[in-house]
């Protein structure tokens, strides 16, 4: 397990996209991404803040768990995310018929086992996402910021940078150092307070079950 820190900044449209990824590139990666959540058929998960998801990105495919968000040392977004690698064919096979706690390796299966959750998960939802990462050079030291193109499960798209920090002493240096590359493109500095599985839930009026905080 690790904590999950990052600085999540909305943009307004493509065109901002556009600028930011003009401005940094070229990439350093290309991601296309599917993003699968699960829960038991209580939604206990989703009651506790917790946010399970089965990733297939490119060839290679990923399991994750995320706690509540929380905030520290002025930090807004901090998150315990516990994180392996799985087959393919486990996704494959958990997204026709569901996926048993058995079946989920070390760390996620011995963490969802403590939250005291149902034997048995299926899809909530799911959505795609391109995400392309790019070097950032202004906070002091080289630093990978993420440009995410994101289309919700209601066809609706959002925009947004994301930067993934090692402490969280380290957030007012590099939003500052953000700040400064919105301002110099006069691109509006908003913070994005909501993560991508809460607007997919809202988008398909489900926002109410999710207690991300």
């Amino acid at each position: 397990m690790h904590d999950e820190i990052e600085i999540k900044l909305k943009l307004e449209n493509e065109r901002h996209y556009t600028l930011l990824y003009n401005r940094l590139g070229p990439p350093l990666r290309i991601a296309e991404q599917t993003n699968y959540f699960f829960d038991s058929t209580d939604r206990a998960l989703l009651k506790t803040g917790w946010a399970f998801r089965l990733r297939r990105e490119n060839a290679s495919c990923l399991m994750t768990l995320k706690g509540p968000r929380r905030s520290e040392n002025c930090c807004p977004s901090i998150r315990a995310e516990y994180e392996t690698p799985i087959n393919c064919g486990l996704l494959e096979k958990a997204l026709t018929d569901g996926l048993h706690l058995a079946a989920c390796p070390n760390p996620v299966g011995p963490q969802l086992e403590s939250l005291n959750i149902n034997g048995h998960l299926t899809e909530v939802l799911h959505f795609r996402n391109k995400r392309i990462t790019l070097n950032f050079g202004e906070f002091g030291r080289n630093r990978p910021v993420e440009l995410d193109k994101t289309q919700l499960p209601d066809s609706s798209v959002n925009f947004e940078l994301e930067m993934e920090l090692e402490r969280p002493d380290d957030y007012p240096a590099a939003f500052d150092a953000l700040k400064r590359l919105f301002d110099e493109l006069e691109i509006p500095v908003r913070v994005m307070n909501e993560s991508k599985f809460a607007r997919a839930l809202k988008s398909l009026n489900l926002g109410h079950l999710y207690r991300e905080t």
